[in-house]
């Protein structure tokens, strides 16, 4: 999910920007927006609980979790749209390959 998160944002810089630009506030009152931007989410949430459930990922809160891994993935994500990543990995596909695999280590059941 995190590699295809940062491939999304990269090939629909604009799309992306629109998703997380500060016009949101004013959305906050549209109710089919809400409901669509929590299920985007949940979606996340509801793997890594079922992850959890496998004994695969620790039994930490599931929603600390998300938010942990879509800090992550949405860095890069903003890195690579600022043009921060300069170099070999511009679009960020090594980065984000390394930080999902860390991230997995980190989140891993003991």
């Amino acid at each position: 999910m995190g590699v295809a998160y940062v491939q999304f944002a990269v090939t629909h810089p604009s799309h992306y920007r629109v998703m997380f630009g500060r016009f949101i506030e004013s959305c906050s009152k549209d109710v089919e927006f809400v409901q669509e931007a929590t299920a985007a989410f949940q979606v996340l949430v509801d793997s890594l609980i079922e992850q959890q459930q496998a004994g695969l990922v620790r039994r930490d809160d599931p929603l600390i979790l998300a938010r942990f891994i879509w800090s992550i993935v949405h860095g890069i994500a903003m890195l690579v749209l600022d043009g921060q990543l300069r170099g070999q990995d511009e679009r960020g596909e090594a980065l984000a390959q390394y930080a999902i695999e860390r991230s997995r280590d980190a989140i891993a059941s003991a």
